[in-house]
């Protein structure tokens, strides 16, 4: 059996067409060109888990701009963008920029050559660093019920 051919991915529950991030991206006068991802961490693809924790969108992005002046504030601006633009389960978790996306024979993009994302961590990880030198609600309310 084969994959859908038209980019429609479910993620967090939701059917997304990818194309359509692509789309709204592809709005911004920073990009030239866009590809949008649902990426699996090799790990939970070899052990047949697919935890919706561990799963991102990530944009892959060519720029009209000078890398270095993007740097200065542009990824702020693209998420900005795009926070505008879309409902929050549709917004990519990562952006990375390259200096041009990978095609195919027929001038296609090339999703499979595309580099894998970096420093992506599982929800659960970000929520636990997060709290990190917070009291637990169990300890605050325990005082209260105690």
């Amino acid at each position: 059996m084969l994959g859908r051919v038209d980019q429609q991915v479910k993620f967090r529950g939701f059917r997304i067409e990818l194309g359509e991030i692509e789309t709204v991206l592809s709005k911004c006068s920073l990009i030239k060109q866009v590809a949008v991802i649902k990426w699996t961490p090799p790990e939970s693809k070899e052990n047949g888990e697919h935890e919706q924790g561990l799963e991102r969108l990530v944009a892959y992005v060519t720029l009209n701009i000078s890398s270095v002046a993007f740097q200065e504030g542009g990824l702020t601006t693209l998420h900005l963008f795009a926070k505008n633009r879309m409902p929050a389960h549709q917004l990519p978790a990562q952006y990375i920029v390259v200096d041009q996306l990978p095609l195919t024979a027929s001038g296609k993009i090339n999703r499979q050559r595309l580099p894998p994302p970096t420093a992506l961590r599982p929800r659960a990880r970000e929520a636990e660093e997060e709290d990190e030198g917070r009291f637990p609600l169990s300890v605050l309310l325990g005082d209260v019920f105690l």
